[in-house]
C-alpha cells in the first residue's frame, strides 16, 4: 500500500489507505513551561491499515505518545463510515510506531515499493 499525506484541512477517512497529517492546538500548561512539538506515528496494533501522523505539543516524548494515540483515536472514530454506537478505536488497539522531536515535514512516504 502506498500512502499519501493529507492536509489537516481536508476531510479524513480512516477507512481509506492514507496518512492524515494534522496539527493540534497548543494546550496551556499550568506551570507555563514551554511545551515542545513532537510528531507521533501511530498504526493499528495489528500492523494493518493506515498510518496516522500528527504533531502534538507536550512536555516530553512519553506524554507525546499518549497525546498522539488520543489524537489518532479521536480522528479515526470521527469517520462517519466507520462510526457505530461504540468507538471502534481505543488506545489499547492503537500502537505508537515512533516519535520525532519537532513538527517534521514528511516529503515522501513509500511503505511498499511500486515497481
Amino acid at each position: 500500500m502506498s500512502l499519501t499525506l493529507h492536509n489537516s484541512s481536508l476531510p479524513f477517512d480512516p477507512c481509506v489507505p492514507s496518512v492524515p497529517f494534522s496539527s493540534t492546538k497548543s494546550p496551556v500548561h499550568r506551570n507555563a513551561e514551554p511545551l515542545a512539538s513532537f510528531t507521533v506515528f501511530c498504526q493499528e496494533r495489528t500492523g494493518e491499515g493506515t498510518i496516522h501522523i500528527c504533531c502534538v505539543k507536550s512536555l516530553d516524548a512519553a506524554a507525546a505518545i499518549i497525546a498522539g494515540k488520543q489524537q489518532c483515536m479521536d480522528d479515526w472514530n470521527a469517520s462517519p463510515k466507520c462510526a457505530s454506537g461504540e468507538p471502534f478505536y481505543t488506545v489499547q488497539n492503537i500502537h505508537c510506531l515512533g516519535v520525532a522531536k519537532g513538527d517534521v515535514e514528511i516529503l515522501d512516504w513509500q511503505d511498499i515499493c511500486n515497481v
